[in-house]
């Protein structure tokens, strides 16, 4: 799971170090990613575009009450339970 933001998207350390292995472990052994758009930023210009987000990007968390964040949070583990449970 990549909680995707404008500092994750200029991180050096994420696309040199932490992005390589998980990407490649996607592609060729079927590794699932997801990913939680945090804040507005440009992830449409990542290669994390073409991963499943968690959730509907049109409402970053961030845009989000506390209220809807929880309910938004809460929706996520529930999908990550069935992906993990199998349920």
């Amino acid at each position: 799971m990549f909680l995707v933001s404008p500092d994750f998207l200029n991180s050096d350390f994420i696309h040199e170090n932490e992005l390589p292995p998980l990407l490649k472990a996607a592609e060729q052994e079927g590794l699932a990613i997801a990913w939680v758009l945090l804040s507005h930023c440009l992830y449409e210009t990542s290669k994390i575009v073409e991963y499943q987000a968690a959730h509907d990007v049109a409402h970053p968390l961030d845009s989000l009450s506390p209220s809807e964040q929880n309910k938004v949070l809460a929706e996520i583990c529930r999908k990550i339970q069935e992906a993990v449970l199998g349920k």
